[in-house]
């Protein structure tokens, strides 16, 4: 689990109605591959879509409640040169009038 901390106002939209990441959840912080991936995202209830990118890929997590974004995916197998890596991911939760929030995290794979 991992709980982000304030962050000093490099937010474009900082402020008590800026949209708001607050929890995100994984079943590890080092995924294998090829393996399950369990995630899930808390954030501000006026949150209306949340994508993870990393590497120029995109993924969205879907809504399943509001304020609660979460999926099971299935790991396909990577390269060998990709395992034993860590990469910064990218969370990030928009809302309808295109305000943005974002968390990053770093993710291994093994």
């Amino acid at each position: 689990m991992y709980v982000p901390t304030p962050s000093p106002s490099i937010t474009p939209f900082a402020g008590p109605r800026a949209p708001k990441i607050l929890e995100i959840d994984l079943n590890d912080r080092t995924l294998v591959t090829p393996g399950d991936l369990h995630v899930r995202v808390l954030t501000s209830i006026d949150v209306s879509s949340v994508t993870a990118k990393t590497w120029g890929y995109e993924l969205a997590i879907p809504r399943v409640a509001d304020g609660t974004f979460a999926a099971q995916y299935q790991m396909p197998s990577a390269p060998a040169f990709l395992r034993g890596r860590w990469f910064d991911v990218d969370f990030v939760a928009a809302v309808p009038d295109g305000r943005t929030s974002t968390v990053t995290l770093q993710l291994g794979l093994k």
